[in-house]
């Protein structure tokens, strides 16, 4: 099973599927009875990491065809539907810095209505730092130069998530629409214009040029399955560079409350925290 993650965090896909099969296949040759439910898990999340690498790595440039789409507001509101109906889903977001140094990587996994999971990977230092909420509850694991926890980490953690793309797609019209087949698999891909982004990423913060969103949507379920936010500085010219990839929806994933993490409670009225 950590042969197959490596592979999968290496973006060698056919290798982790190889390995993955493998194991099913071994699997097989074990009574059910005493297969470790562990082990079940395991490979049902490496199915969903598989997923979450290959829709990240989607390119417009690799398509076969390219076909516009008309009446994209009935679209949404299926996309909206769908996506906004699900119990749980998992998250990969990489943000890439405009100095071009380096950026930070997540892995959110979600159980609605407010228990999520996030693990926060700095790169290329590889500090990193991992929290749970579930409610008003939060508890935190401190790996890197990273002791404690705002407010804005949590506004942050809530920002990965797919619904301010689904809100996005309640407010406001798509400036461009097209249909994207890579082979057996279609996306519908609706692009936005935006002088700024709330609740987006930070992009509320942002001013001086234009945000260009791409949401992309698996056809056959109408879930969002990726995105794409850029934002380029118009006197340095750096442009900032979010991609996220969701995958596993309404699996059957559990976010428990820790036993060794840090519990800590967020005071909304000021910064400060009792740990």
């Amino acid at each position: 099973l950590q042969d197959a993650a490596d592979a999968c965090s290496r973006g060698d896909l056919e290798d982790a599927k190889e390995i993955l099969l493998w194991i099913q296949d071994q699997a097989k040759k074990v009574p059910s009875s005493s297969f470790n439910e562990n082990v079940k898990n395991e490979l049902m999340l490496l199915d969903i990491e598989i997923e979450l690498v290959r829709l990240f790595n989607l390119d417009k440039r690799k398509a076969i065809t390219e076909v516009s789409l008309e009446e994209t507001e009935e679209i949404v509101i299926q996309i909206v539907n769908a996506t906004g109906s699900v119990n749980s889903y998992m998250g990969m977001t990489v943000i890439v810095e405009p100095t071009g140094e380096g950026g930070v990587e997540y892995r959110v996994s979600v159980v609605k209505p407010d228990s999520y999971h996030v693990v926060r990977t700095v790169v290329p230092e590889d500090d990193q730092d991992e929290w749970i909420t579930i409610g008003d509850m939060h508890w935190r694991i401190p790996f890197g130069p990273m002791p404690d926890m705002r407010e804005s980490e949590l506004a942050e953690a809530k920002s990965l998530l797919v619904d301010p793309y689904i809100n996005l797609l309640r407010k406001r019209k798509a400036n461009n629409s097209h249909s994207y087949k890579f082979f057996d698999e279609e996306f519908w891909v609706l692009g936005y214009d935006l002088d700024s982004g709330p609740e987006l990423l930070f992009l509320d913060q942002i001013t001086g040029g234009s945000i260009n969103v791409e949401i992309w949507i698996d056809s056959n379920n109408n879930f969002i399955s990726r995105t794409f936010v850029s934002h380029k500085d118009k006197e340095s010219q750096s442009e900032l560079k979010i991609v996220q990839a969701f995958s596993g929806f309404d699996s059957d994933l559990t976010i428990e409350e820790p036993t060794d993490f840090i519990l800590e409670e967020i005071n909304s009225s000021s910064d400060e925290e009792s740990i």
